[in-house]
This record gives C-alpha cells, sequence and structure tokens, in this order.
C-alpha cells in the first residue's frame, strides 16, 4: 500500500508542476506575442519609433522570462528567438521597415509557438 501512495504523490506532484507551467507559459508570453505583433503592424503603418519601442519592451519581457523557461524548454527556439531580436535590432538600425516588420511576426510566431508547446491540450498529452 505504500508503494501505491508513493508512486500516487509522485505523479500527482508532476501533475501539478505540468498544469502550473502550462498556465504560467501561457501567461508569461502572451504579452510578448501582443507587443511583436503590435510592432508589426506599426512598422508597416508609418509609426516605425513606435514599433521599435513595443519591440525593445518585448524583447525586455523575453529577458526577464527566458531564465525561467530554459528550466522546462528546448533551448532551440529560444536560442531562434534571441537570433531573431538581434536581427530585428539590426533593421531597425537600418530602418528597413518591411524586414523589421517581418522579423516582428516572425517573432511573434515562435514566442506563441513556444507556448503552445507547453499547453496542456490533447496533442501535448499523446
Amino acid at each position: 500500500m505504500k508503494r501505491f501512495l508513493i508512486g500516487l504523490s509522485t505523479l500527482s506532484l508532476l501533475f501539478a508542476i505540468g498544469l502550473f507551467v502550462a498556465i504560467s507559459t501561457d501567461r508569461m508570453y502572451q504579452p510578448v506575442v501582443d507587443l511583436l505583433e503590435e510592432a508589426a503592424d506599426s512598422a508597416l503603418s508609418g509609426s516605425f519609433e513606435d514599433a521599435i519601442s513595443k519591440t525593445e519592451n518585448a524583447k525586455a519581457l523575453w529577458d526577464k522570462q527566458k531564465a525561467k523557461t530554459a528550466t522546462v524548454a528546448d533551448h532551440t527556439p529560444m536560442e531562434e528567438i534571441d537570433r531573431l531580436f538581434t536581427e530585428a535590432e539590426i533593421y531597425a538600425q537600418a530602418e528597413e521597415k518591411p524586414h523589421f516588420a517581418a522579423c516582428c511576426a516572425q517573432l511573434a510566431s515562435i514566442v506563441q509557438n513556444m507556448a503552445d508547446a507547453h499547453a496542456m491540450n490533447l496533442w501535448n498529452l499523446l
């Protein structure tokens, strides 16, 4: 009976940790995704300084949450996100608005995919 309770406790703990990770990753990254999508729209609509500001805010939020995510996530997409933030910074300095907007849209997509990869849904459980 003790072994059964130890096993049940262990599985319950792992389930609770997984649930916590699923809920917190969506909360952590949704503001980053929103800022990057707004930055892409702003860059294309002509508010380039506003787009740069939103991207800098998104980068600050990403950097703040990155260490927490690194404990539970694959590092390959995280490295890709860091690379794209650097690329967006270069496009901003060169004032290449279409490339900057495309880079922001791609960043938003990858960050959203990171959050989705840790969500509690059927395809992640299978």
